[in-house]
């Protein structure tokens, strides 16, 4: 038996029985139980284990294995989809909140939310706030909005969210904006927020000394030009501006800022390289599929934008693609007063089976004005099941994320179910007046 560890609290204190080293391998077992005993209280901590898919379409990483093999197929799936939100309040409080509640990843609206350029940056920089920061996603004004995917990437978003694609041409515009030559055309800024916080960490060296760094300090590096020419340039312009007079001063003091940004880590030449070796591998595009000229051109558009390097993800928007279906009992190929047929083969695709009933399909043949079907029912009809098998097949095919936006927790787990790997299941907006709606109602 060990002798005992013990310490009186009296004035004649007893010698200590264990020597330094055993008071160090105490230490270190203490710190070890209380490390454990933090990851058991703070799970998210953990790697998660669910899907999530890269441009080649591989995944990169895998659900951990289970003990019993006998999980459905349906468990699998639902397990493996990554959940999110769209935040259309604009405010960063609400999107540091939902950061913090576990989402997979949160969709900064600038479409339709009331997000401008100016809150779009505050939006980011309090996601990162998150202990498991989720996913960002920025949803454009369109596959021309140049300006919205450049000013999303720029800021340090994860990828861009590009509605209203309709053709092959749109598609192939909307991709070549997100990613540098010679892949895409999308214009190159240094310093920026999006390789201040997406270059990757620099190997650590020997003796404390990291990459660049020496203490905590910025280190001169003659290996790197941007470190030694830079500099004698900015020094010649400082001495050509001094006797300039204060025009002269102030564009010195300008060079003077560059200079000290270019000597920090993650700023300088070697930040930049690090940072376009990934730029085109890490950024995520997501094309969303919102028309049936959209749904017709799948095949065509993942063709023509894969030597650009693909797109990441099909997003499936149910409510403007029920519109263009002629669902909502407005003009489309499947209308109840639709008065020609689809000029297509793929349209019959979407025919209901037949014997089945569809509420978009239930208008009388006696003549009479038919209710319009409501957005619930259309987009619970077979029509749009067909819809999602398609697009689910399409995706599965060619090594793409399938996803889709519903409103309820419910409906989200029926989606993945399908097989869809990325669900939005609600909007901040939509959670809050629902969350007040049923309060008020149970009072």
């Amino acid at each position: 038996m060990h002798a005992p560890v013990w310490r009186s609290q009296g004035p004649r204190s007893a010698p200590l029985l264990l020597g330094p080293s055993l008071h160090a391998c105490c230490d270190r077992s203490t710190r070890r139980a209380r490390h454990r005993s933090l990851r058991q209280l703070h799970p998210a901590s953990r790697p998660t284990a669910r899907l999530a898919y890269s441009n080649g379409g591989s995944s990169s990483s895998t659900a951990t294995s289970s003990s019993s093999g006998s999980s459905s197929h349906e468990a699998s799936s639902s397990a493996s989809a990554q959940y999110g939100v769209f935040v259309c309040s604009g405010s960063p409080l609400v999107a540091e909140a939902l950061a913090h509640s576990g989402v997979d990843w949160l969709c900064l609206d600038t479409q339709h939310g009331a997000v401008g350029y100016g809150e779009l940056l505050r939006l980011l920089q309090a996601t990162c706030s998150a202990p498991r920061r989720p996913q960002t996603i920025v949803r454009v004004g369109g596959p021309s909005d140049r300006f919205g995917i450049q000013q999303a990437l720029d800021q340090g978003a994860d990828g861009v969210m590009v509605p209203l694609v309709n053709t092959v041409a749109e598609a192939v515009e909307a991709v070549s904006y997100c990613r540098y030559p010679p892949q895409g055309c999308r214009s190159l800024v240094a310093p920026s927020r999006a390789i201040l916080v997406q270059v990757p960490s620099p190997p650590t060296a020997s003796h404390g000394t990291q990459h660049g760094r020496l203490n905590g300090l910025p280190r001169l590096r003659l290996s790197d030009p941007c470190h030694t020419t830079l500099p004698l340039v900015l020094v010649l312009v400082l001495l050509v501006g001094a006797g300039a007079g204060a025009a002269g001063w102030c564009w010195c003091w300008c060079c003077w800022l560059v200079l000290v940004l270019v000597l920090l880590e993650g700023v300088g030449g070697a930040a930049l390289g690090r940072y376009l070796q990934s730029a085109n591998s890490r950024v995520q595009v997501w094309l969303q599929v919102e028309s049936l000229q959209c749904l017709e051109s799948l095949d065509a558009m993942l063709d023509a934008v894969a030597p650009l390097g693909g797109v990441d993800c099909l997003f499936v928007g149910p409510a403007d693609l029920a519109v263009s279906m002629g669902l909502l009992g407005g003009p489309g190929p499947l209308s109840p007063t639709a008065t020609q047929q689809p000029s297509l083969q793929q349209h019959k695709q979407l025919q209901p089976p037949a014997g089945s009933s569809s509420s978009a399909s239930s208008s009388g043949s006696s003549g009479a004005a038919a209710t319009p079907p409501d957005l619930a029912a259309a987009l619970a009809g077979p029509e749009m099941a067909a819809v999602h098998e398609r697009v689910i097949a399409t995706c599965r095919e060619r090594g793409v994320a399938p996803g889709c936006f519903c409103v309820g927790p419910a409906r989200a787990k029926e989606l993945a179910e399908m097989g869809y790997t990325r669900v939005g299941f609600d909007t901040d907006l939509g959670m809050l007046i629902n969350s007040a709606t049923a309060a008020i109602k149970a009072l």
